[in-house]
């Protein structure tokens, strides 16, 4: 009997951050805002803004298996 295995994809479809915590990764990370920006954008802090990041990118990790980010 074959076995289905989970393609990394699939496991994000399934979760994906809350939607703060994405919002402002995409903001920060994929549209390249700084953080003085997405602290405006978003109305919160500085130190808000870096902590949904780190746990946003922590939860993404998690979801696709990885336990630390790749090199460029």
């Amino acid at each position: 009997m074959a076995r289905h295995v989970n393609h990394p994809s699939e496991n994000y479809r399934k979760y994906s951050p809350p939607t703060h915590y994405r919002d402002t990764l995409v903001l920060v990370i994929m549209m390249g805002e700084s953080y003085e920006d997405a602290t405006r954008i978003c109305g919160v802090t500085i130190g808000t803004i870096k902590s949904r990041i780190h746990r946003a990118r922590a939860m993404t990790l998690q979801t696709l298996g990885e336990t630390t980010l790749a090199e460029p």
